[in-house]
């Protein structure tokens, strides 16, 4: 429809899309972001989305406690390199 564009921006273990919505009061469209795990469609989006986005690589234990230990390692706009390093892992 022409009121959304869906965007695959990473495909793997851990996929990610952006779905852009068009914003009724003009400028630039709404984006949000939604996760495929499992055969399981994720939106995640609020205050608590690093720990919702953390249970979504807790299976690699490694990077699960870097991306929960904000202060030291990877921020929110860091999403796309923490699920590129998720996928390689399960890749090898």
């Amino acid at each position: 429809d022409k009121e959304h564009f869906f965007h695959e921006k990473i495909k793997g273990k851990l996929s990610y899309y952006v779905v852009y919505k068009g914003n009724l009061q003009g400028g630039f469209p709404i984006e949000l972001p939604y996760f495929l795990k499992d055969g399981n469609l994720i939106e995640i989006k609020g205050f608590s989305s690093r720990k919702k986005f953390g249970e979504l690589i807790d299976d690699y234990p490694g990077l699960y406690e870097k991306w929960i230990d904000s202060n030291n390692y990877y921020k929110i706009s860091q999403i796309e390199e923490v699920i590129k390093l998720y996928n390689e892992y399960f890749t090898k």
